[in-house]
């Protein structure tokens, strides 16, 4: 049975594993930091704020996502880390956060290694519309899947393999999803949001198109879905493009678009 001495052990050892990584933030909120954790069936909640701007440095990520694993296998606690930038915190568009999240951890949230000014920037929105909100949450899923990564290579496989399909339909999904909230043009096939995105962004389809391929190709998707090698790089490179996409977004649209949030 987990105590209070593993979940804090947990927490000191994976915050001294940053050490190298003085410009993450690393922060908890919830009920182990307000002292009302049920030790061995809580989770731990809380994330990690990179010093980006949009895109997230991969490197540093799969480093941290090392570090993760290490003190997971050591210490064997349900977290729930979101993995965030600066860039999409000041934007808020799409930061998975509502606005009464964002004021909850500013108050309430606890700071456990890095710069504190980095959660005061977190600008949480409501009233999203369901595009908006579902691509914020897009956005969250492939981070943090990319974070869990090693964990998942070292325990859970089957993890990797499940949900390789779903990283690469969240990735192709993002060009319809980003066309609609300008122009209001529903798009029902990806090879033709693969186009238009360009125009509408200046985005290379490089990549978008080589995975639309794989989406394509039955046997290639299960070949590559059974080796964590492929199926984490092609999850690190969809990851990038993704906050490529999103960071060109925000700089050609600065202004809340009204399909963007409910009236």
């Amino acid at each position: 049975m987990l105590t209070k001495e593993d979940y804090d052990k947990f927490v000191e050892d994976f915050s001294k594993k940053l050490k190298n990584h003085k410009d993450v933030c690393f922060y908890l909120y919830g009920s182990y930091t307000t002292g009302n954790c049920d030790y061995g069936r809580s989770d731990i909640d809380g994330g990690l704020i990179l010093n980006n701007q949009f895109i997230t440095d991969k490197e540093k990520m799969l480093d941290i996502s090392n570090s993760l694993c290490e003190c997971l296998i050591e210490h064997p606690i349900e977290e729930q880390f979101n993995v965030l930038d600066r860039g999409t915190n000041l934007d808020g568009r799409f930061l998975s956060y509502t606005k009464d999240y964002t004021d909850w951890i500013k108050n309430h949230g606890k700071v456990i290694k890095g710069d504190e000014k980095y959660i005061s920037e977190l600008n949480g929105h409501d009233f999203k519309s369901n595009i908006l909100y579902s691509t914020s949450f897009n956005l969250r899923f492939l981070r943090n899947s990319l974070l869990k990564s090693r964990f998942n290579v070292k325990k859970n496989q089957d993890v990797l393999a499940k949900d390789f399909e779903r990283y690469l339909k969240t990735f192709t999904g993002l060009p319809k999803k980003l066309i609609y909230l300008r122009t209001g043009e529903l798009l029902d096939r990806r090879f033709v949001a693969q186009d238009k995105i360009k125009e509408l962004l200046g985005h290379d389809p490089f990549y978008l198109n080589e995975t639309n391929q794989i989406l394509s190709n039955i046997k290639k998707l299960e070949k590559f879905s059974k080796d964590p090698g492929i199926v984490i790089s092609i999850l690190t490179e969809s990851l990038t493009d993704f906050e490529l996409m999103i960071k060109e977004y925000v700089c050609k649209y600065p202004e809340i678009g009204e399909r963007e949030f409910k009236i």
